[in-house]
């Protein structure tokens, strides 16, 4: 099913791109909320292009994984919100900073049960390195 999305989104983006006069989409920014299919899309077929997110859908994707995870039962609730509140300030830390609180973020979640290494895992995975938030 993921994979008909992705393709449907590039089917878009290329209708689109074709009733434009550019020639390229370098500095071009473009919002999206944070659905999958759509930033694939968008990353494959305008590469050079900003892509922009909002941090209302960063922090719905995160509390989304968390629940995956069943990591909000009781027995781990205080260790989650420790979790939850390191994530949601993450996009504010300077640029400069951000690996040694990624790697106190990690250490801790290591220090967990098997599904917070899990969510660092996807956290890694999707936002360590994105530079993708709008607060606006």
């Amino acid at each position: 099913m993921k994979k008909y999305i992705k393709e449907f989104f590039e089917k878009i983006i290329l209708l689109v791109k074709s009733h434009t006069s550019l020639q390229t989409f370098k500095d071009i920014k473009i919002k999206s909320d944070f659905e999958l299919g759509l930033r694939r899309a968008i990353k494959n077929k305008l590469e050079d292009c900003l892509l922009d997110g909002c941090y209302f859908h960063y922090c719905k994707a995160i509390w989304k994984i968390i629940k995956k995870l069943n990591l909000f039962k009781k027995r781990l609730r205080y260790n989650t919100i420790i979790i939850v509140f390191i994530m949601k300030v993450y996009p504010f830390i300077k640029d400069d900073k951000k690996e040694n609180f990624y790697k106190k973020m990690e250490t801790y979640c290591n220090n967990l049960v098997a599904n917070y290494i899990k969510l660092i895992n996807y956290f890694n995975k999707y936002w360590k390195n994105c530079d993708i938030f709008n607060f606006f």
